[in-house]
This record gives structure tokens, sequence and C-alpha cells, in this order.
């Protein structure tokens, strides 16, 4: 026997990116060329794109885009805005990700920007290991 544990309503143009979370239900929406993260119901945004959606110690985090400007959402706070996010995380209570603005690059942490590299590798996870934030930059 079937058991309904959720429903997505049925007014978004299109549902993606759907996952249970502890039991929450958690997915990008689409509606009128706008999206949003949806967290159990409850829309954040709206936003032209919406990405890495994710919760974390109770947390809701995702990467956001508007008017051509990308920025880290963590438990309903629109972060610093950047040409690139990415690597979007929590460590120790603190976001941590990688972002780019206007052709140099940074890691940020807990709202501080480390560095003015020229880049920062992306295929290596921005790690915070005792104390210390570890990426590759140059």
């Amino acid at each position: 026997m079937e058991k309904l544990i959720h429903q997505i309503p049925v007014a978004y143009d299109d549902v993606y990116d759907i996952r249970l979370v502890n039991g929450n239900l958690l997915y990008v929406a689409k509606r009128d060329g706008k999206q949003f993260a949806v967290c159990d119901g409850k829309e954040h945004g709206p936003y032209d794109g919406v990405w890495d959606l994710r919760l974390i110690d109770g947390k809701l985090l995702y990467g956001a885009e508007r008017d051509g400007k990308r920025f880290a959402v963590c438990d309903g706070k629109e972060h610093e805005q950047y040409d690139l996010v990415w690597n979007l995380r929590l460590i120790d209570g603190k976001l941590l990700y990688g972002a780019e603005r206007d052709g140099k690059w940074f890691v940020v942490y807990g709202g501080k920007e480390h560095g003015l590299y020229h880049e920062v590798d992306d295929s290596f996870n921005i790690q915070l290991v005792n104390g210390t934030l570890l990426y590759v930059a140059e």
C-alpha cells in the first residue's frame, strides 16, 4: 500500500531537483519564468536561477541568481553577490564557498573574503582543516 508523504502543488510550470532530506521535501520550482527554492511547501525567491539546493543542520542552503549576479542563500539570508559562486557548504556553522567577481577569485568563509586570486581550483573541494582553510589557488 502506498503512503503519500508529501504533495507538490500543480501551480508550477516545472519542478526538478526533488529530494527528501530527513523527512523534508526540497525541490526547485519554476513559475512564469522565475525559479523558487522550496522546502516543505515554503517558497524562497523568486530568482532567475536556483542550484545546489540542500538542507544542512536544519538550514536551507542553495545558490541563486538574480539580474546576472549569483549569490549564496543560507537560512533565508542572501549573501554577497558575485559573478559566480560554487561549492556551497556549512562548516562549523559558517557558510563556506568559492566566488569570482570581475575576474578575481575568492574563498568566502563566515562572510569574510579570503584572497584575491587569478583562479581558485573548483575541482578541489575547499576545506577547513584544524581551523585553517585549505584550497588550491593561483
